[in-house]
């Protein structure tokens, strides 16, 4: 299995099949956060500072074949104050883009 997550103000996790992190400030100030392509074709996009002040939010933008659930999160003082992103075994790799993305119609 494999859990993504934010912590602190400034970094996304990895934990599982695919372990590392990836470090981004400022996702607050921006309009878009950073994107996370899985080979599954999971992607989603992981921003600090969601709908509530101090806590990371996870946009499920499409869920690929090992896409297993999401857990949000509304707690600010919670243990992990992160909505966190869970993906069956098998995932191989996870790609995130901490530069600006552009959406294509």
């Amino acid at each position: 299995m494999t859990k993504i997550y934010g912590q602190s103000d400034d970094n996304i996790y990895f934990e599982g099949d695919v372990r590392g992190q990836v470090d981004c400030y400022g996702t607050d100030d921006r309009e878009k956060g950073v994107l996370i392509s899985c080979s599954d074709g999971t992607i989603l996009e992981v921003k600090y500072c969601k709908n509530v002040p101090g806590v990371w939010g996870i946009a499920v933008l499409n869920k690929g074949s090992l896409f297993d659930c999401f857990e949000p999160c509304t707690d600010p003082d919670a243990d992990i104050y992160s909505d966190i992103v869970y993906l069956k075994d098998g995932l191989k790799k996870a790609y995130a883009s901490t530069y600006y993305w552009v959406e294509v119609d």
